[in-house]
């Protein structure tokens, strides 16, 4: 079943700037009118997409997992130019 999602680790310096990244994702998600799983395991963030109606990844979801992907880009360089 794991071949049906899109999975995807994120590694923040502290657990702050993971909630500030999920916060980013979750506007992009409602945006798009889809929703991730979304596990924060203390400086770690785990997004896992899928289609449930499609029964695995569509171009939905790999459209949203770019633009997590940008957001995580965005939050990197802040947190960067912070330090």
């Amino acid at each position: 079943m794991r071949d049906k999602w899109i999975e995807r680790k994120y590694m923040f310096k502290d657990y702050l700037q993971g909630i500030q990244f999920v916060s980013k994702i979750g506007q992009i998600a409602e945006s798009n009118q889809h929703h991730p799983f979304i596990n924060v395991q203390y400086k770690a963030v785990i997004v896992l997409l899928s289609s449930w109606a499609a029964k695995g990844v569509t171009a939905l979801d790999i459209d949203v997992a770019v633009e997590f992907e940008k957001a995580y880009e965005q939050v990197n360089h802040t947190i960067s130019s912070s330090d």
